[in-house]
């Protein structure tokens, strides 16, 4: 081999120099070819290369079937070499050195294009970053590209070393094995499948699904196999990754249908013409590859778009053909509504596999609300916790679990913000902004990349990916980003990257950025998924992101690690613009972006949401302030002119309420049966009956109303006002009735005046309220009276008070405990002023100490659902006495007494007093 590769490089840019210094052009253009024969030969597994023909390293033409087939010229062919692959088709390629990177025209490659007419496949190798429009037109154009050669790692320079020294280029490369968390997560599948013939692998962004999906199939022994993702440039990095680690050769069929690329979408994915394998999309082709005959493996990689294509080609293949198993990357793609393409490669009849493995670091649920809607309109869904179709998780291994195994690397949300006043004088420091409204975007990235730039000073951060909610707002916050010259006198990339552009320049541009001291890259979800990119230091939310899989999806970017590597932090940052003439500070789309970003990381990680637990319950005890000094996750950086402590405070116990339970938990209410929402407690309490006054009138009251007649003597059976189960009763209740004899009723004085339409039904319902009793053994209880009595002692209420006060009052000496009842209900504001905010891993502590206290045995479903029988005394004890002239208010399930009502409310309970022990429906005290 030529001398220059007896040098050890560590990466292609230092060979490009090397060999952009050789003076001679051919002699640069003969090392080049020298290079790319190692380069096919190194990759001999991806490219399927069954014999390799170069005349300028092998020091020999062509042989007579190569120069036959292609009908070579005999002298200067233009085709620098040729290889055949597994499946028989000569695939031609052409070397081609440019010295700066400099584009090839459609002139220097016509010639190629003529004299290699007869390859089943032509394929340009060249270190430029684009082909003319040309290229792409041709058939069976194929092309290896500068980014190809940037991404190669060390172990390819160093068998290139090797080689150059030895003069033997046969290449020999060591096979990856599992890692200890690999190896007990491919246990976990394996016995999975034993039992199942589906299931999930969830696991952190980083670990290696795709090297494990490999090995499970090695270790199930599987011949036939299809691997879904959903772009061909996943498609592309998994087929690579399994030729280089598979521990026997197998045939591959790669299937992509045609993509174009939404640009607001902003998908990354790299184009048919920019790749340098062979791609189809012929249902044909697939048949074809599945009925040849072989003695390999045979796998078929697939873009979830191109499945169709696979269903097409099995649905006329006679033997009714099954994969051994087939693999799901990015798996919560294929959740959602059925109308998607994706979910055709779910589908067991249209593709039959015997095993299916889903692959994800984010599970997609639909909530079954949403679910029912759309089934509503003929739209099937799908869930990943539908195990008919996903199965059972075989091995889940979260963020937390990952960053505790030191597989990745421990994070921080660093909430870092500008005060409204700075904001302005920043706005009017910069003249390109003006009062239009299409120059908010501007303003907006104005204040952004002044707090990206104190987080970059601050975090000491080199390496930062920030995420924007469009392209045009992307690429000006990297033009005005880039203009500016503060960073002083380090080697910066700062550059906008897009799913638009062309595999070769996002390449370049992500070079730049590890080559660089400090390096930002701005983008929309380009970066999310399905592009290698190096390790970062820091991901900036400039625009809020509402998927919490996109969430997961991007901070996956940022803890990357090296394996091995320890004590490495990585930094989530979202900025927000704080307005100060706002009562509400915590307002805001920044805040909401903190919100969700912190939602879907508790889900991820245990050590969030434990940290998320501890302020849950500091803020459900009202010791909120000064927890900010409890180690957490969450670093917040605010402007010296407002008051920092202040402020966290209020995050603080704004995070213990919005991210108090992980997504997706349901409130026990909704889950208790019938039988599970009475009580085990035996009560006095009682309201006069379980409706809203509204309802009791129009349900019960007035239709009995109707038959019965305005003679004040006329007597009723109940057989004959009967309507339901429930109105004879509840008119006796209101004390519109009485009963006369067994089963027979006559009018009160009330019930004549509310028939004559003397009294309307909330005046009467007044009236009685402050006169209902219950009746017990040992005493007599008038629990709207008492309830008024408490509220004005207390003021303010809410279920739990109410379920240890006023619903447990006792008899003391033959009278209502409204003493103990009101000290109860104020000791538990003391103790849990905030109680309502208790997240479910609080609740089982905050209830052993409240029945603790006041020697309960009230059960979880009895305190933390108000959907139970004390909870209807709640809601229906609030809705009655709320009728008295607006006396009282509600705010988030809190119970409220008006302060200037108060007197009025005294004065009702004195009038009333009166008229308790006169005959109930005789006696109108209400004026």
């Amino acid at each position: 081999m030529i001398d220059i590769f007896k040098t050890k490089y560590s990466d292609w840019n230092s060979l490009e120099r090397t060999l952009e210094a050789i003076g001679d052009n051919k002699a640069k253009g003969d090392a080049f070819e020298y290079f790319c024969y190692f380069y096919l030969k190194f990759l001999s597994d991806l490219h399927q290369i069954k014999k390799i023909y170069c005349p300028i390293v092998d020091n020999r033409p062509f042989p007579k079937h190569v120069v036959d087939k292609l009908r070579l010229e005999k002298t200067d062919y233009g085709v620098d070499g040729v290889f055949i692959n597994n499946a028989g088709d000569y695939i031609a390629w052409q070397a081609k050195f440019r010295s700066g990177r400099a584009a090839l025209t459609s002139r220097e490659l016509s010639t190629f294009w003529a004299e290699a007419e007869y390859a089943d496949y032509r394929l340009i190798i060249s270190n430029t970053h684009i082909l003319p429009n040309v290229a792409h037109k041709k058939t069976g154009h194929l092309s290896a590209l500068v980014d190809r050669f940037t991404s190669l790692d060390e172990d390819f320079f160093s068998s290139l070393y090797q080689a150059a020294i030895s003069q033997n280029i046969q290449i020999e490369r060591d096979k990856k094995s599992p890692r200890p968390y690999q190896s007990e997560i491919l246990q976990d599948i394996i016995s999975g499948f034993s039992s199942s013939d589906r299931g999930k692998l969830i696991a952190a962004c980083g670990i290696g699904k795709t090297l494990i999906a490999l090995w499970t199939l090695e270790h199930l022994q599987a011949d036939n196999v299809i691997f879904f993702a959903p772009s061909l440039q996943l498609v592309r990095q998994a087929l690579e990754e399994w030729s280089a680690e598979s521990s026997s050769p197998f045939q591959y069929l790669c299937v992509c249908s045609d993509q174009t690329i939404d640009a607001e979408v902003d998908s990354n994915n790299i184009d048919i013409g920019d790749i340098d394998i062979p791609v189809t999309t012929s249902a044909e082709a697939v048949r074809n590859f599945i009925a040849q005959p072989s003695n390999k493996k045979k796998f078929i990689f697939s873009t979830y778009q191109s499945a169709e294509v696979i269903k097409n080609a099995l649905s006329e293949n006679e033997n009714s053909f099954s994969f051994d198993i087939a693999f799901y990357d990015e798996a919560h793609r294929t959740a959602g509504v059925s109308n998607s393409q994706f979910n055709i490669a779910l589908d067991d009849a249209a593709i039959k596999t015997k095993k299916k493995l889903f692959l994800t670091a984010t599970e997609r649920l639909v909530r079954p609300k949403l679910s029912s809607k759309l089934e509503e309109h003929n739209l099937s869904v799908f869930s990943m916790n539908d195990k008919s179709i996903y199965g059972d998780v075989f091995h889940r291994l979260t963020f937390g679990e990952a960053i505790e195994k030191n597989i990745i690397s421990d994070y921080r949300i660093v909430f870092t913000g500008i005060s409204s006043s700075e904001y302005n004088k920043l706005i009017k420091k910069n003249v390109y902004v003006t009062d239009d409204d299409s120059h908010t975007e501007t303003a907006q990235n104005i204040y952004k990349i002044a707090l990206l730039k104190k987080s970059i000073q601050d975090l000491g951060l080199t390496k930062v990916i920030s995420f924007h909610s469009k392209i045009s707002e992307s690429r000006d916050f990297a033009n005005r980003l880039s203009a500016e010259s503060s960073f002083g006198d380090k080697k910066t990339a700062i550059a906008h990257i897009n799913g638009a552009m062309t595999a070769q320049d996002r390449a370049e541009i992500i070079q730049n950025f590890e080559d660089s001291e400090l390096g930002v890259i701005t983008n929309v979800r380009c970066l999310t998924e399905g592009i290698d990119i190096p390790l970062i230091d820091a991901v900036f939310f400039a625009d809020p992101k509402g998927s919490m899989i996109d969430i997961v999806q991007a901070v996956g970017r940022a803890v990357r690690q090296k394996f091995g590597e320890t004590g490495r932090l990585s930094y989530i940052i979202i900025p927000v613009l704080l307005d100060q003439e706002d009562e509400d500070v915590l307002s805001g789309a920044g805040f909401e972006a903190l919100f969700n970003l912190i939602q879907a990381m508790r889900d991820q990680d245990e050590a969030l949401a434990e940290w998320i637990d501890s302020i849950n319950l500091a803020a459900a005890k009202g010791r909120i302030k000064g927890s900010s000094s409890v180690p957490g996750k969450v670093v917040i950086n605010l402007p010296t002119e407002l008051n920092t402590s202040d402020f966290e405070d209020a995050l603080l116990l704004r995070i213990a309420n919005v991210n108090k339970n992980p997504t997706g938990t349901i409130g026990v209410g909704s889950k208790l049966g019938k039988n599970e929402r009475k009580g085990d407690f035996t009560r006095i309490f009682k309201t006069l009956c379980d409706y809203t006054p509204i309802k009791l009138e129009e349900s019960l009251i007035a239709p009995t109303f109707e038959i019965i007649t305005d003679n004040p003597d006329a007597i009723y059976t109940s057989k004959e006002i009967r309507i339901n189960n429930n109105n004879v009763s509840h008119c006796k209740r209101v004390g519109f009735l009485h009963e006369v004899e067994r089963n027979k009723y006559q009018l009160s004085k009330l019930g004549l005046l509310y028939k004559q339409g003397h009294i309307s039904f909330l005046d009467a319902l007044r009236n009685q309220f402050l006169l209902y009793r219950e009746e017990h053994k040992d005493g007599i209880l008038f629990p709207y009276r008492e309830a008024i009595s408490f509220m004005l002692e207390i003021k303010s209420l809410n279920y739990v008070q109410f379920l240890y006060s006023l619903f447990s009052i006792q008899f003391n000496d033959g009278k209502p405990d409204l003493e103990l009842a009101i000290s109860v209900a104020k000791e538990i504001e003391a103790a849990y002023p905030n109680i309502l905010l208790t997240n479910e891993a609080n609740k089982n502590e905050i209830l052993k100490d409240l029945n603790s206290r006041y020697e309960k045995a009230f059960s979880y479903n009895n305190v933390w659902t108000d959907r139970t029988t004390a909870g209807n005394q709640y809601r229906y004890l609030m809705r009655h006495i709320e009728i008295f002239d607006e006396c009282f208010t509600s705010n988030k399930n809190i119970f409220l007494i008006i302060k200037e009502k108060e007197a009025f409310l005294a004065s009702l309970l004195a009038e009333s007093e009166k008229h308790i022990n006169k005959d109930y429906g005789d006696t109108l005290w209400v004026k």
